[in-house]
């Protein structure tokens, strides 16, 4: 991969110059990450298997043991779709103590092309609603 690749940002905007607004590489690992997390299973076509389906198990997050369920479900799925471009270091799930129908997923993983640590956590409301990533670092 040359350096100074650009890749297509996600979600797919334009730019403030009228082109299709892109991203460097550790940015589009990143928009992947946030893919696998949000993406329902059977939310694409060619895909049915894709993704973690979070959303659907937001009121579910109540006990230590449906969240370690949840925390290995995103681990499973982040080595499965992104294992050949990133390493996973840790998975937090927990319950927004103001919220309930929050859940805060923290993902911190090593891209393995740049070696960058990266720290992701993200917000899933049952509607399906992302509350903006928290953090990105």
């Amino acid at each position: 991969m040359a350096t100074g690749a650009r890749f297509l940002g996600l979600p797919v905007a334009v730019s403030p110059t009228g082109a299709l607004r892109t991203t460097d590489h550790d940015q589009h690992v990143r928009d992947l990450v946030l893919q696998v997390l949000l993406t329902e299973p059977g939310e694409r076509v060619n895909r049915p298997d894709f993704g973690c389906g979070v959303r659907r198990l937001v009121f579910s997050a109540g006990s230590e043991v449906l969240r370690t369920t949840i925390s290995f479900l995103v681990m499973q799925n982040l080595e499965r779709w992104l294992g050949d471009r990133i390493n996973v270091e840790q998975v937090d799930v927990r319950a927004e103590p103001s919220a309930e129908e929050v859940l805060l997923i923290t993902v911190v993983y090593v891209i393995r092309r740049t070696a960058a640590r990266t720290v992701v956590s993200v917000g899933v409301t049952p509607t399906g609603a992302l509350l903006l990533p928290l953090a990105a670092r």
